[in-house]
């Protein structure tokens, strides 16, 4: 479902600050309407780099997504304060090189296509609370299999569990529904 209005984020110490603006967009994943897509990671890498049991992340065209920065002296360069770390070979996630708030993921596929990955919980508190109006809450859980067995256990049936769609591994397999969480495999 398109945004009605620019949603904002930034790191905790405000040195990174993002705008994503709703553009015209013919590149989109027919399945699931038009972007921005927002949902759950389960998977390892993104939950260990977070520290969280569970991530959840927007997915936009590139050209929805503006990046600043603003160094606090003039000490700090830009490359400084948006940093990058490559977790696996094309996969990079960048992150404030000031207080390590994860910002945004982008492989080779999302580049290759035009897509970047923002982690949902940086965005502000006001973009938070807009979601839900725009219809955008996390509808997808991503890596499944990959998630933490008791906390897969402990969301079953909840209202994060039990409203959930898998999607698999592979993006051409079809996405399934479940009356609990696990129904679907990644």
């Amino acid at each position: 479902m398109p945004m009605s209005r620019d949603l904002h984020g930034s790191c905790y110490c405000g040195r990174n600050t993002y705008t994503l603006k709703q553009q015209p967009c013919e590149n989109y994943m027919k399945e699931f309407g038009p972007p921005p897509y927002v949902y759950y990671d389960n998977c390892a890498d993104c939950r260990r780099l977070q520290a969280a049991p569970i991530v959840g992340w927007v997915k936009v065209p590139l050209d929805f997504f503006s990046h600043q920065t603003h160094p606090r002296n003039p000490a700090e360069a830009p490359e400084s304060i948006y940093r990058l770390i490559e977790s696996s070979p094309g996969k990079e996630r960048y992150f404030c090189g000031f207080c390590g708030t994860h910002i945004t993921y982008i492989d080779e596929d999302c580049r290759k296509e035009g897509w970047i990955e923002i982690a949902l919980g940086s965005l502000s508190e006001d973009s938070l609370k807009a979601l839900p109006e725009m219809g955008l809450k996390p509808d997808m859980h991503f890596w499944w299999d990959s998630g933490i067995g008791w906390f897969k256990e402990d969301i079953k049936g909840s209202k994060l569990g039990g409203w959930m769609k898998v999607r698999k591994a592979n993006p051409q397999e079809t996405v399934e529904e479940g009356e609990g969480a696990g129904e679907g495999e990644q």
